[in-house]
């Protein structure tokens, strides 16, 4: 994105700045909140840096312990007559070169002008992602789609955070099941030792395999029950290994459904049968 003067203006940068994070002095009667973004030039380059605000203070800098009034004035900055400025800290998501996105590489430079970012100066910075693109949701500042590179989960880890009832089980579905419908559509095997998953098989987009569908060789009981995770001196992973022993025996496939039928006469702990 090539830089503009027809940009609306904000604020400027304040000293000192960091490779991906700087504090902009917003003008008077101006206004952006957290989350929201803005750009501002590269300091090196005649391109234009995507940003979004982090956080924001007001200050009256004649009055400041930290000496900001200082650095506003050394900025250039002219501070309104109510004496009191918003610092609002922003970080620096990165830059489009040759049709490419970019990390952030160099510190802002000071002094340097905050413009206001609109939807379709952000769309610009999506599409120049890599790869298959897989569809995760909407950013709700600019309402644009949100994506993940599948080239990028494939060749490394996924990582998904989050405090207990979050959403974190929810965005793996939404994830998985956006890949699918993909063209041409992407494939997994989970592991669902808890049955969290099971709406995608209820939704048609999968089906379910034995323990023993990935395992070489002959697979014991015992190996199948350690894996559900179950203590081996107690009594739940005695009657579950030999609810799995009955169906090796009779020759039929050890699948959760086919160990629950086998334990349907046992007052089984809930949490044994989440497992299984």
């Amino acid at each position: 994105m090539s830089y503009s003067d027809e940009l609306e203006v904000v604020g400027r940068v304040v000293s000192p700045s960091q490779v991906d994070e700087f504090t902009f002095a917003l003008n008077e009667n101006k206004e952006i909140r957290a989350r929201e973004y803005c750009l501002v030039k590269h300091p090196l380059e005649d391109i234009l840096c995507l940003c979004r605000v982090i956080t924001g203070s007001v200050q009256n800098p004649t009055v400041s312990p930290k000496g900001i009034g200082a650095v506003i004035a050394k900025s250039g900055f002219e501070i309104g007559k109510e004496q009191e400025v918003a610092l609002m800290k922003a970080e620096v998501l990165g830059y489009i070169k040759e049709g490419k996105f970019r990390p952030p590489d160099f510190p802002i430079a000071p002094n340097s002008k905050v413009y206001r970012c609109s939807e379709e100066q952000i769309r610009p910075f999506l599409q120049a992602q890599e790869g298959i693109q897989i569809h995760v949701g909407k950013d709700p500042f600019s309402n644009l789609p949100i994506s993940l590179s599948l080239d990028w989960i494939t060749k490394g880890h996924l990582g998904v955070y989050g405090q207990t009832r979050s959403g974190k089980t929810s965005f793996v579905l939404r994830l998985i099941k956006s890949a699918v419908d993909n063209d041409p559509p992407a494939r997994f095997v989970i592991y669902d030792r808890y049955g969290e998953y099971s709406p995608l098989i209820d939704a048609g987009y999968g089906v379910r395999l034995g323990y023993d569908a990935f395992l070489t060789g002959a697979v014991s009981p015992d190996e199948i029950t350690l894996r559900l995770g179950l203590d081996p001196k107690s009594s739940a992973y005695r009657d579950v290994k030999t609810a799995i022993e009955t169906l090796m025996d009779r020759g039929t496939e050890v699948t959760s459904e086919a160990i629950l039928e086998e334990l349907e006469e046992i007052k089984m702990r809930s949490d044994v049968k989440a497992r299984v």
